[in-house]
């Protein structure tokens, strides 16, 4: 099942433009109602919980170029931090990745950096702001038409 997904994924993979956007979003297997009666990916799903609510399921990481070209993807147990994941799934990327206030942390910001990809998110409310250059603030705000709705099967 995984090969097939593999081999689609490095055939899909858009082309490298130094522009990224990093994103995250739930794959509900169920209403949370049914929490607890449901059986389906039992061994595999986990209660996680979204900037929305709680839910049971998976989340799916993403990764797109400035052209909104698939660039990588990773899905992950419901409780998975944003965090956890972002170094692996840009692995091999170089030039400017802009992500939510999820990706916000400086060991992610130097581990990135010395890979050669320039981390770029919001500020929280009591973060010290910093200047950023016209070009970085507007692909900041551009992120906006990444913003993935929560999936239910």
């Amino acid at each position: 099942m995984l090969l097939p997904l593999a081999i689609l994924m490095h055939y899909l993979k858009g082309e490298e433009t130094a522009i990224y956007y990093i994103d995250s979003t739930k794959l509900a297997i169920c209403h949370n109602k049914r929490i607890s009666s449901n059986r389906v990916f039992n061994r595999f799903s986990e209660i996680g919980k979204s900037s929305y609510s709680w839910f049971l399921g998976f989340k799916i990481h993403l990764v797109i170029n400035n052209k909104g070209e698939l660039m990588s993807v990773k899905i992950t147990k419901g409780n998975k931090s944003d965090l956890s994941v972002a170094s692996v799934i840009s692995k091999g990327l170089s030039g400017k990745l802009f992500g939510d206030k999820a990706y916000i942390s400086k060991d992610l910001f130097h581990q990135l950096f010395s890979n050669g990809l320039r981390l770029f998110t919001n500020l929280r409310k009591d973060m010290k702001t910093y200047l950023l250059d016209i070009d970085d603030k507007l692909l900041l705000n551009k992120r906006s038409f990444l913003n993935l709705k929560p999936i239910m099967f």
